[in-house]
């Protein structure tokens, strides 16, 4: 029985990025001593008084001790007088988020507090967390689900100690409670948000242009130097002082790169969910598996699309029957690619641990090289004909349980 056996792979060293998603590369690393920060003076977000949510990705790999500790993001300060707020993340596990309050008179009430159950947080765990003030409630949430909530009625005392990332505010107090780990995608925002506004946009790079009271936006993405862009509405720009730029991150919008790779008739792409097939730039219906058969010939890609909506296309192959016929062999051998200039794959059942013969005929079936091979992996083999002249030839392989002729083609 005759068979097409073999398909020429055409490699075009190209990438498309189906989506504008941005990857997430860096991370902030604080060492608990002396690393933060610092927004300088008063910026907008200091002059925050309800309602506001605060978010982060954090990575604590130390406790304070106590719930007052590891600032995460602080406009809070009492030396000249109980102002502002902060995000903190200390004691055994505990997310706190507290403010010096007003109540609705107006009337200071020293500090607002709501503190979640030990161990809500775990060391060494990338975990997103939020602390959120609606004008009578104060909630915090971790991954998305809240976890404590208390009532109060008012608003939140204007701050004029400045703001910053892993630090207490108020430089005039000791220790300045510093945090211990990673901190990525600081947000600030001038409404409370929803335990399903938090959980759909956490693990997102989020659109600052469409985002609706988005007053601070921190990637901590740039990867180096010591400028802190903001990218929310308020300009709150700030220096990294002494933290160390980490590629450790909590999410990634953009998924892995695709390949495809050949086993002699298929097309194979290592990644085995949200994948489609695309021949000249067009989905192939239904081609949503790990492998796909080609049908005609052409300018194969593989698209895999993440969770979050971001895609990336595989470089395009150009598959093409070259019309070269087996000649006598047994169906299970199979030999590829043909035409070749560098190396020819073998693969059988046939082949196992045992020597196998390889003799290779010019077209005046001469002998020219006879040599004996190992497999190198189950059921493989290659042939280096590197230094074989252009032109078409006859290979033979003979093994212990049978034996393939095929007629191939050296390129040059």
């Amino acid at each position: 029985m005759k068979a097409i056996l073999s398909l020429l792979f055409i490699s075009v060293l190209s990438l498309a990025q189906g989506q504008n998603c941005i990857p997430n590369t860096n991370s902030l690393n604080f060492d608990g001593s002396s690393s933060y920060v610092d927004f300088g003076s008063p910026v907008p977000i200091d002059t925050l008084s309800g309602p506001v949510s605060i978010e982060a990705w954090i990575y604590s790999t130390a406790w304070g001790f106590n719930s007052a500790q590891n600032t995460i993001l602080c406009t809070h300060g009492w030396t000249s007088g109980e102002q502002g707020m902060v995000l903190r993340a200390g004691g055994n596990g505990e997310l706190s988020f507290n403010f010096a309050g007003l109540d609705s008179n107006s009337v200071p009430t020293s500090w607002v507090e709501v503190i979640s159950p030990t161990n809500s947080i775990q060391l060494n765990t990338w975990t997103h967390v939020a602390g959120t003030f609606s004008g009578t409630e104060l909630k915090v949430f971790v991954n998305g689900n809240e976890v404590a909530s208390t009532s109060f009625t008012g608003s939140i005392v204007q701050s004029s100690y400045g703001a910053n990332i892993g630090r207490l505010a108020d430089a005039n107090q000791f220790p300045g409670r510093f945090f211990s780990g990673n901190i990525d995608e600081v947000r600030v925002w001038n409404r409370d948000l929803s335990a399903a506004e938090l959980s759909a946009s956490a693990s997102k790079h989020i659109d600052p242009t469409s985002a609706v009271g988005l007053v601070g936006y921190w990637r901590l993405n740039e990867g180096l130097g010591t400028a802190i862009s903001d990218l929310g509405s308020g300009g709150n720009n700030g220096s990294n002082l002494n933290c160390n730029w980490s590629t450790d991150v909590p999410f990634n919008e953009v998924p892995p790169t695709p390949t495809v790779n050949w086993n002699g008739t298929t097309l194979i792409c290592g990644l085995s969910q949200l994948i489609q097939w695309n021949l000249g730039g067009n989905p192939i219906s239904g081609a949503n598996a790990t492998t796909h058969t080609p049908s005609q010939n052409g300018s194969y890609t593989v698209t895999h699309t993440s969770a979050a909506g971001c895609s990336l296309t595989s470089a395009p192959y150009l598959v093409g029957s070259v019309g070269v016929e087996s000649i006598d062999a047994k169906e299970s051998y199979k030999l590829w690619p043909n035409p070749t200039a560098q190396v020819l794959h073998i693969q059988s059942a046939f082949l196992n641990t045992d020597k196998t013969e390889v003799s290779l005929f010019d077209s005046n079936q001469r002998l020219v090289r006879r040599e004996q091979f190992v497999p190198q992996g189950f059921n493989t083999m290659d042939i280096d004909v590197s230094s074989l002249s252009k032109g078409i030839y006859h290979l033979s392989v003979s093994g212990p349980q049978g034996m393939g002729n095929f007629k191939i083609i050296i390129l040059r």
